[in-house]
């Protein structure tokens, strides 16, 4: 193989004028005339072997064999060069054009390798010591008095001498295991072409050397053809890499870097609203948790993408896009079977920080704060990376897929003890590259996948329904005698203000009703039903269920956003639902004068902490839910508990039914009998519209939802088997798969393809997060039918029960004050209790009071027909436009209250 000899052996051979003859008579002169001058220099130095009639760019040994090391020319230190170099003849004193072509073609074969030579060399911009000019590579400047026929050909041809050098420097530089997997698989396709390229430029030496009618055109038609367009790219996109990368290096510390110690030590409320942080897109679907961090250089999706955009630029040109197509699945094969390994395992292997998944790392400070709230841990565990995020992966339902795909596969790992998914024999394709036409059918069958194995884990081994139908019981009772037996017994305590009520005396009257002992016996588990019973806690908290309502609703019109699907989201967790807002020991003492008027009912909560992973499903946020409700019944059940006693006291009491009043207190009596039955005609129909056309009617929803799914879970096996379909076969505009802008949606038609080929048993299959939306909305519309979804509903509402409750203590006062009215019960109570009943019984005394008493009534009566007919106002505005249950209960209510 011919080799290049080093530049100052070349300069050298032309320092002699005599050694220029070959090189002229190569082209112009006829071979006598080559001869005879040959003759000529042969008398005049008789001592010299003979030289051949051509340029020479090799040494050739005494045996004629040639140094084989084509990169001898190229490590030669410039600065030594330099300074070895032997001065030529001027341009301008070589008139031949031919000559001038000649000496130019010999120069170019070294500038082309990065070198400069007599009449091509550096300008003085570049800079050997700086990292930035050698990637960049020198720009070179050409004798002034070339050709200007020539000079035209060399300037075009001396870039790729540029970009050559450029490319020797970039793997120097990167070839760097710093820069990552996808980065060094760039520099290997950088140093395959610079070895493909050296050989051309051995082939354009044998031209120049033995082909006697080569020349410019020649040389440019023949790079061109050969390295041009793969040189240009390669080169453009190193430079790319280069600039990011020092850009990125100017980047702060503090900017580059976002992790757990940017953030507050997490509580209870905080952490819940950082848990439930989920944006939704336009479309509806919810967005995966996102890190908007910068890594500090240029790799992995940063570099995949600069040659996504080239794809995209050149499309219309076939040889680039077929080039950079091909060094796309080059350089992104680490990347794509990183991105397997997560979607089949559920883990990553990505020591250098370039996948898009990202594994959070929890500061050991924080550590136990986290494991003692899973879900939180669990909701912002893993991210996908903005920096460098691919095409193909910016549709927020691919990234969540993405996303939920390896963290369903590593909480089924961490539930079951499982390190491998091998036992489950499963048939798996994975996905060949990142511009496959199957792209995205196979990340929605391994999400299937994935869904499915957590689905099973949840139904099958944490019995998920059963524990929605504990909550059914435990926060809407569903099954009402605990609940009516517990309201009876801690009645008295219920009603009582806050500051004097004992709650430990509450507690346990609680758990005396809704707990029972577990025994343990050896072989024995506790089922489901037995671990929530134990976990509930009933207690009493800082703050009434009105206020803690009041307060969302006002954050709620703050962020103009109302109780959706997101409610959980916007309001992260209410303050009743700290843990450190409960309040214990045997009374309650509030620096609040206002909470200390409370009645305890009002700030009574449940709370039920389930294990991991139901945790995941019942978070934060969907108990906050449940724990509102629960507030709301337990009010309403009070509050009809207070109606029923009293209205057992207006009929049957001795006070109540004494036959000897005066026909004026009789007649007080009958009123007080009728409003207290309107009041209780109130409470009954709205306590049944919440049970039954509210709760009930929800509940056969969610109920339908989890039968469907356990139906189908257990006629399936854990594992699936994700081969290649028929249905792959169409291009990427059909499936999406190689599609540049996945932005939008394909088609109607795409998505019944993808349904076709997976199959009526994944296509009937809810997901976990369609399955956690379909609790929330179940919970919400709870809320919403419940009429405290929306501040004037809530507001009605509220005035209407705490009426009742007042007029109920009324009719408690009105019972003392009927015993002042009446002589002979006044002699028969004053005897039994002589303190409470003291006062003067004379005919003035008595008039005024019943006259008082009167009054009282009137402004009760009164209050009580203003509340009902605003309320009533209200919920047929609201029915009219947004429930059509809301339209029944008023209608029912109309009935009742005519006019």
């Amino acid at each position: 193989m011919n080799t290049f000899s080093s530049p100052h052996n070349i300069v050298r051979d032309y320092s002699d004028i005599t050694h220029q003859s070959p090189l002229h008579s190569q082209h112009h002169q006829s071979p006598d005339h080559q001869h005879s001058i040959f003759r000529q220099q042969q008398q005049q130095h008789p001592h010299q072997q003979q030289q051949p009639d051509y340029v020479s760019l090799i040494d050739e040994d005494l045996n004629g064999k040639n140094d084989i090391d084509i990169m001898s020319s190229c490590v030669i230190d410039t600065k030594i060069y330099k300074s070895q170099k032997v001065q030529g003849p001027l341009m301008s004193q070589i008139t031949n054009l031919n000559i001038q072509q000649a000496l130019i073609i010999r120069e170019l074969i070294f500038t082309l390798l990065g070198h400069e030579g007599h009449y091509i060399q550096f300008t003085r911009t570049y800079d050997y010591n700086s990292v930035h000019s050698r990637i960049e590579g020198p720009d070179f400047k050409i004798a002034k008095n070339l050709d200007i026929s020539l000079k035209n050909i060399t300037k075009k041809l001396v870039k790729f001498g540029k970009y050559y050098s450029g490319l020797r420097s970039f793997i120097q530089v990167y070839d760097n295991k710093k820069y990552g997997c996808v980065v060094q698989k760039f520099c290997y396709e950088v140093s395959e072409f610079l070895s493909k390229y050296q050989a051309v430029m051995i082939n354009v030496e044998h031209e120049f050397k033995f082909n006697r009618n080569f020349n410019l055109n020649m040389l440019d038609q023949l790079l061109h053809q050969e390295i041009s367009n793969e040189l240009t790219h390669l080169y453009q996109i190193a430079l790319e890499i280069n600039r990011i990368t020092e850009e990125r290096s100017k980047i702060t510390q503090m900017e580059i870097l976002v992790d757990f110690r940017n953030a507050p030590v997490p509580n209870a409320t905080a952490a819940a609203a950082a848990a439930a942080e989920a944006n939704t897109s336009v479309n509806g679907e919810k967005e995966a948790n996102s890190s908007y961090a910068k890594s500090d250089c240029c790799k992995g999706g940063l570099l995949l993408q600069i040659i996504q955009e080239r794809m995209i630029y050149y499309k219309g040109d076939p040889t680039s896009l077929n080039f950079l197509t091909n060094l796309f699945n080059i350089v992104s094969s680490d990347y794509t079977a990183m991105l397997n390994q997560w979607l089949r395992e559920g883990s990553v292997d990505d020591p250098y920080d370039e996948f898009m998944i990202k594994e959070k790392k929890v500061p050991s400070q924080y550590r136990k704060a986290f494991q003692n709230r899973s879900q939180y841990y669990w909701s912002d565990l893993f991210l996908i990376k903005t920096d460098g995020l691919l095409n193909q992966f910016k549709n927020p339902s691919i990234q969540s897929k993405i996303l939920n795909t390896g963290k369903y596969l590593t909480i089924f790992k961490r539930c079951t003890g499982l390190t491998t998914f091998d036992t489950l024999k499963e048939q798996l394709t994975t996905i060949s590259n990142l511009n496959a036409s199957d792209l995205e059918l196979k990340i929605d069958q391994f999400h299937q996948r994935a869904n499915k194995m957590l689905l099973k884990l949840l139904f099958e081994g944490y019995h998920l329904p059963e524990v929605v139908n504990i909550f059914q019981k435990l926060f809407l009772f569903s099954e009402s005698k605990s609940i009516d037996d517990f309201v009876t017994t801690s009645f008295n305590d219920l009603k009582r203000n806050k500051s004097r009520t004992s709650v430990s005396r509450l507690q346990k009257q609680y758990d005396d009703i809704f707990k029972f002992k577990i025994e343990n016996k050896v072989g024995i588990h506790p089922s489901i039903y037995d671990v929530l019973l134990e976990n509930q806690k009933f207690s009493i908290g800082s703050e009434s269920f009105y206020s803690s309502v009041e307060e969302l609703l006002e954050r709620d019109q703050q962020n103009s956003a109302g109780f959706d699907g997101n409610y959980q989201d916007r309001f992260g967790v209410p303050p009743m639902l700290d843990d450190d807002s409960g309040v214990s020991g045997v009374s309650v003492d509030s620096t609040n004068e206002t909470a200390k008027h409370e009645p305890t009912i009002s700030c009574a909560k449940l709370s039920v902490s389930l294990p991991f992973p139901l945790n995941l499903i019942f978070n934060q946020q969907l108990l906050c839910k449940y724990q509102i409700m629960f507030q709301l019944i337990i009010n309403v059940k009070l509050v009809a508990k207070f109606n029923s006693i009293n209205w057992q006291e207006i009929n049957y009491s001795h006070i109540w039914t004494h036959p000897r009043y005066d026909p004026r207190v009789k007649k007080f009596i009958l009123r007080c009998r009728v409003l207290h039955s309107r009041v209780c005609s109130f409470i009954t129909l709205f306590e049944s519209y919440v049970v039954y056309d509210v709760v009930n009617h929800n509940f056969e929803k969610i109920q339908k939802i989890l039968s469907q799914t356990a139906n189908i879970l257990s006629a399936s096996e854990v594992g699936s088997n994700i081969t290649n379909e028929a249905d792959q076969i169409f291009n990427g505009t059909l499936l999406g798969g190689a599609n540049f802008n996945t932005n939008n949606n394909n088609s109607i038609f795409d998505s019944k393809i993808r349904a076709r080929s997976r199959g009526n048993e994944t296509e009937e299959l809810v997901t976990v997060e369609q399955l956690m939306e379909h609790l929330s909305k179940y919970s919400s519309s709870l809320m919403y039918g419940s009429l405290i979804r929306r501040e004037d509903s809530f507001d009605q509402l509220r005035k209407v029960l705490e009426f009742i409750f007042q007029f109920n203590n009324y009719i408690i006062q009105v019972k003392r004050l009927l015993v002042l009215l009446d002589p002979e019960l006044y002699d028969e109570y004053s005897k039994e209790f002589p303190k409470k009943f003291n006062k003067p019984m004379d005919p003035q005394s008595i008039e005024k009071r019943f006259q008082r008493l009167s009054d009282s009534f009137l402004a009760q009566y009164e209050k009580f027909g203003e509340t009902i007919l605003s309320f009533l106002d209200t919920m047929k505005k609201i029915g009219q436009k947004q429930n059509q249950a809301l339209l029944e209960l008023s209608d029912r209510l109309d009935m009742c209250f005519p006019g």
